[in-house]
């Protein structure tokens, strides 16, 4: 069985997301609601839009091939008080910093998700 993702507006992704939070088992393998299984995930689905695409390779990566905001990494940096980009540590950096388990890395992912949306509103 093929997963092919039929839109990918701003929504759909959002939708992708909750629904990851809602059922990990679901997207990420039976009782697991892992962190390091959510980054697999999101690595995956991104190696998975290049692998099934049609559309020549390109320098940069196109925003339909993301499940996270662009600037959500310096959303996570400067949400913790640093600069970005904080010497090469990644926005998963921080959450596994911030976070004394894999279950809770994994919620608070989804928690500054939800405070990066918060800090758009109004923005667009």
């Amino acid at each position: 069985m093929r997963l092919v993702v039929r839109s990918k507006s701003a929504s759909s992704v959002h939708e992708l997301l909750s629904a990851i939070r809602q059922r990990p088992g679901l997207y990420l393998g039976a009782d697991n609601d892992s962190f390091t299984a959510l980054c697999g995930f999101i690595t995956g689905y991104q190696c998975g839009f290049w692998q099934g695409s049609s559309k020549p390779p390109s320098p940069s990566i196109p925003v339909e091939a993301c499940l996270l905001p662009s600037d959500f990494p310096r959303f996570v940096t400067e949400h913790y008080g640093r600069k970005f980009p904080a010497g090469g540590r990644g926005w998963q950096w921080f959450v596994r910093e911030h976070a004394d388990s894999e279950q809770a890395a994994f919620r608070l992912f989804f928690e500054l998700l939800a405070a990066y949306d918060r800090s758009q509103l109004g923005r667009s």
